[in-house]
């Protein structure tokens, strides 16, 4: 696989859109861990995604092609430049969802929008229109770049473990949520986002791979695997030593579902959701031997919900785990795109 993949022009409004004019770039990392980016590719997809719904500018049935990029979980922020796509919110004052610093995790961001702006509901899908921050695939802009989901690129239609759907580095790769769909078994991730385990594509041999995740990171947390511990498991604290960000102020936040306490552009979530590094709780797969948990477990971090909540112990397995490594779960939610060519360079 190349470490860089070309994007051409986003055709707005066809039903085969092809990228920008700014190539994806895979990250590189010299001695694991390493910090991603906060704002730019932590990864590159490797498979074609088409919309199902319109959001904004990006039309249903708009192919989103391979070397799409992948960012973190932070917005940039929100100012008056961005006041029509407020409005296009339902936000009747768009001053109320200003957020100019940015470091905000989509579903926090989306959460305050919904409730600084009084807003029943937000995301919505209203008939054929997703109304959010970022449209149902999980990405925005007219170079177009996913932040969380990859619900359009077909990584969960298949049995078994989740197929590939994007590279991070040289020969670790992005997979879709399920450790097991017949299992319902989701994977327990450390800290960056992957874990040890067999792959569809890996030959039987256990690698350290990402996966989707429906709560931040959603990806890519940090660059492991980890060149400190006998695992290669990231946990939390050596997570945070990467980033000065995680070193920043806590802020507290107000939503619908309660106060939110964050801190901005820090990517490293503990087992209950926080990243603030207050009475941090260590991810379980970092201790446990297994390399899932069962769907539906209290708090597990494939629910896409916006409620915040803890994570339970990876389950022992009925029948025999596909790899012997373990990772962990991570975090809570808090449920928090353009629609002008001319300014979308400008918008996010």
């Amino acid at each position: 696989m190349k470490s860089s993949l070309l994007f051409s022009v986003l055709l707005v409004g066809s039903a085969s859109a092809q990228q920008g004019t700014r190539a994806c770039s895979l990250p590189t990392c010299a001695i694991p861990p390493c910090a991603a980016s906060l704002r730019g590719d932590v990864g590159c997809t490797t498979v074609d995604c088409t919309t199902v719904y319109d959001h904004e500018i990006t039309k249903a049935g708009t192919v989103l092609p391979v070397g799409t990029h992948i960012y973190g979980a932070f917005e940039a922020g929100f100012s008056s430049r961005q006041d029509f796509l407020i409005e296009g919110w339902g936000c009747t004052e768009p001053s109320l969802a200003y957020d100019e610093k940015g470091g905000l995790d989509i579903n926090l961001a989306e959460a305050l929008v919904e409730k600084r702006c009084g807003l029943s509901k937000f995301p919505e899908l209203s008939g054929t229109t997703y109304n959010g921050i970022v449209n149902h695939c999980g990405g925005h802009t007219s170079d177009y770049h996913f932040h969380r989901d990859f619900a359009c690129c077909g990584a969960e239609d298949a049995s078994g473990h989740s197929t590939k759907i994007g590279q991070v580095m040289a020969d670790i790769f992005l997979y879709g949520k399920w450790e097991d769909k017949d299992k319902k078994w989701i994977p327990a991730l450390d800290a960056c986002g992957a874990h040890h385990g067999v792959t569809p594509d890996s030959n039987g041999e256990t690698v350290y791979h990402y996966h989707a995740q429906g709560t931040p990171p959603y990806s890519v947390g940090c660059l492991g695997p980890s060149t400190s511990t006998g695992s290669g498991m990231v946990g939390i604290e050596e997570c945070r030593s990467l980033y000065p960000e995680c070193s920043g102020s806590v802020e507290t936040f107000e939503t619908n579902a309660g106060e939110v306490s964050y801190m901005r552009d820090c990517p490293c979530y503990d087992a209950n959701g926080s990243n603030t590094g207050v009475d941090m709780v260590e991810l379980p797969g970092m201790t446990s031997p297994e390399i899932y948990f069962v769907e539906g477990s209290e708090g597990s971090s494939s629910d896409d919900s916006s409620s915040s909540g803890s994570t339970p112990s990876p389950s022992t397995p009925s029948t025999p785990s596909p790899a012997s490594d373990a990772s962990s779960a991570s975090y809570f939610a808090a449920s928090l795109l353009a629609v002008s060519t001319s300014v979308f360079a400008f918008l996010y």
